[in-house]
Parts: structure tokens; C-alpha cells; sequence
């Protein structure tokens, strides 16, 4: 990312739901029912509760991609896929990357209670969750099989961004992307050690992010780690910053 105005945006969207499946990905399209298991309430202990803000009750950090299966499965919710993250040239369009991050794992879930009812992926690194993300609206077509997400339309959009204010107080920080008008596009809200990210932008689409900071960084690192092993990665890299 070349331009200061984007280099404000957090690492967030492509650490986690930004970064591709990649084309080794294992497919899991079935019922969660399927997945096997023993099933978990929240994948939380039973003296730690759960995470509110995370979908189901899953805590960052804490529980488990098993785990994770298995509170899905017990509560019949379907799983539209999944596969190891992919970086390099098509990062962030599913299906399209050649490079496999073997330390992230994606899960794409559909109707997940996530400031809402919609599809949702989960991102774990080293098979601790780190990353829940939904797409809002998506300006490109998606080739993601199972992606059956609906666009918002910008006044369900701002009734979302309304809605947050309202819950969080003032965004803890705001950027504006290269496709941004006058008012920001980025709106961060720094939530204990959660963040959660709002983009409305253009391009690729408005996407809603929570994540736990320190694990993304590091999510990031490994992605990175993999992108620099390769010429055409890394050159790729290099122009996203």
C-alpha cells in the first residue's frame, strides 16, 4: 500500500477474511453436523465465559478450530468451506492465490449472529481463533463457492455504522481509503484487546472486522514469512504497502 492515506488502514481485513483461500484449500462445504466431534457450548472453560461479541461465545486467543467444529456441528450450523489462508498475486479474491499460509486457517459459516444474521469467516492462527469478519457489501463478484451474502444498501450501512456509535461511543480512529469522499471510510474501535474494523469503502466492498490485535500482527508475520520465499509475492508485497 503505497499511499499514507491507505497505509492507515489496519492489517486487519488482510490477515484475515482480506487473504484468499488458497487453491490447495481443503473443501468442508457440509452441515456442520457433519464435522464431528464433541460438542462445546462456547469454547470456553467452564470458569471463563464466553466472548459477547464474538459468535458463539468463542474467545480469541482461546478456542480452538476442533472446538470451533464441534459448537457448529451440536448446533447444526453449516459450514460453506474452508482452506488455508493464500497470499501473493489474487489475495483477498478467493480461489485465485497459489501461495498457502499453513500456520492460518479460514472457515467460512453461514447465518452467524454477528451485529446481525450473515455469513461470516474465522480465522485461526496455529488453531487458536484470532479473526471473525463479514462482508457487507461486496463490489466485485465473488467466486467463492457458497458465498450467499446479501449487499447492504448505504442506508443499511449507516444504520449500521449509527448503530455502533451508539454501542462503542466515537470511533477510536477513522481513515479515509484512495475511493473515500470527504468523510472516512475506515472507522476503528479499540475494544479492550479486541478491534473492531467498519470499512465502507468502494472497493472491494464494506466488510466488519473483529480481532484480536497482537494475534493478527502475528498472523501477519507468518503470511509474510511465506510471501518473501517468492519473488512475485514479494514484489507484490512490497506495492500493497
Amino acid at each position: 500500500m503505497t499511499p499514507d492515506t491507505i497505509s492507515l488502514r489496519p492489517h486487519i481485513a488482510a490477515i484475515s477474511l482480506g487473504l484468499a483461500l488458497a487453491t490447495s484449500a481443503v473443501a468442508i462445504a457440509q452441515p456442520a453436523s457433519k464435522a464431528g466431534g464433541s460438542p462445546s457450548a462456547s469454547g470456553a472453560s467452564a470458569t471463563q465465559p464466553g466472548d459477547p461479541l464474538v459468535p458463539f461465545g468463542f474467545v480469541f486467543g482461546r478456542t480452538t478450530k476442533d472446538e470451533a467444529l464441534a459448537t457448529w456441528a451440536a448446533a447444526h450450523v453449516v459450514i460453506t468451506g474452508g482452506g488455508h489462508a493464500g497470499v501473493g498475486a489474487g489475495s483477498g479474491v478467493d480461489g485465485q492465490s497459489t501461495l498457502s499460509v499453513d500456520r492460518i486457517f479460514l472457515v467460512d459459516v453461514q447465518a452467524v449472529p454477528f451485529f446481525g444474521t450473515r455469513p461470516a469467516r474465522f480465522a485461526f492462527l496455529d488453531n487458536k481463533l484470532y479473526s471473525v469478519q463479514t462482508v457487507l457489501s461486496r463490489t466485485l463478484p465473488s467466486n467463492h463457492r457458497g458465498d450467499n451474502s446479501q449487499n447492504l444498501s448505504p442506508e443499511e450501512l449507516n444504520a449500521l455504522q449509527a448503530d455502533l456509535r451508539k454501542r462503542f461511543g466515537a470511533p477510536t480512529r477513522t481513515a479515509r481509503d484512495l475511493m473515500a469522499g470527504k468523510e472516512p471510510d475506515i472507522m476503528e474501535w479499540k475494544l479492550d484487546a479486541r478491534t473492531l474494523v467498519l470499512t465502507t469503502g468502494a472497493l472491494p466492498g464494506a466488510t466488519l472486522t473483529l480481532t484480536d490485535p497482537g494475534l493478527a500482527k502475528k498472523a501477519k508475520q507468518a503470511s509474510d514469512e511465506v510471501c518473501k520465499q517468492y519473488v512475485a509475492c514479494a514484489g507484490y508485497g512490497r506495492n500493497r504497502r
